[in-house]
């Protein structure tokens, strides 16, 4: 009998759990929402203007700023700096695009709680750069949720 009430109540904690996260993301893009339609950005100066939101599925990743070949990506969800996708493949990415004479230079950002807060791309030469950074940042968000 008490295998029963133990297997329930852990169903039960893990509901609640993925609820939780479930709410917490909602609300993180209501936050997003609502600070671009205030005007106010998290991280992004006067002189960046901000031209779209990156998402995936439900989850507002980031939002991206330009300033005129200069992006900012404010990132809105919670991705640790120091994982290995982060590490082994955003970063190589960008390393990589600036090898290639896409980009002049990034810079990566972090919060005090080693979450990843903006980074920056300057000296843009081409939009495809733009787009893998995007598709890496997709990419590397859905990898940091599998785990």
């Amino acid at each position: 009998m008490r295998e029963k009430e133990g297997s329930a109540r852990e169903e039960v904690i893990e509901y609640l759990k993925k609820k939780i996260r479930w709410l917490e993301k909602r609300l993180q893009m209501y936050r997003t929402m609502l600070a671009l339609l205030e005007g106010r950005e998290e991280g992004v100066g006067g002189e960046y203007e901000k031209i779209s939101l990156i998402s995936q599925g439900d989850e507002v990743i980031a939002s991206l700023a330009k300033s005129g070949s200069n992006y900012r990506f404010i990132i809105t969800s919670n991705i640790p700096v120091d994982s290995p996708e982060v590490q082994s493949f955003l970063v190589p990415q960008l390393n990589d695009l600036q090898r290639a004479g896409l980009i002049k230079s990034f810079n990566i950002r972090e919060r005090e709680n080693g979450q990843l807060a903006e980074i920056d791309v300057l000296g843009v030469r081409s939009e495809y750069a733009i787009k893998q950074v995007i598709s890496a940042l997709q990419y590397v968000w859905v990898k940091t949720r599998q785990r």
